[in-house]
């Protein structure tokens, strides 16, 4: 697996996906590691955009899913920056 895999987001940016932040994922919400393949339709076409209100570099994009669990919504919060990457993706 490479190190880093990159995507393209609605807001213009490529945002990174590193080996790390994917472990993090993986640990701390091991309910989204089915559906990782779905990180860059998320970005590319999310339902709904917000910027976080502690840091207004970090943006969450939210695209929800009617067959994640009988409907969820798959979270990519991606700090937008020189080097734009993934937070954390989750459910919700």
């Amino acid at each position: 697996m490479p190190v880093s895999v990159s995507f393209p987001t609605a807001t213009g940016k490529t945002a990174e996906l590193t080996d790390e932040r994917r472990a993090h994922i993986l640990t701390y919400h091991p309910d989204v590691g089915p559906f990782l393949d779905r990180i860059g339709e998320v970005l590319a076409r999310p339902d709904t955009l917000r910027r976080s209100a502690q840091d207004p570099e970090v943006v969450l994009f939210y695209k929800f899913y009617s067959d994640i669990l009988n409907g969820k919504y798959m979270v990519v919060v991606v700090k937008e920056n020189q080097r734009s990457f993934i937070l954390t993706v989750y459910l919700t």
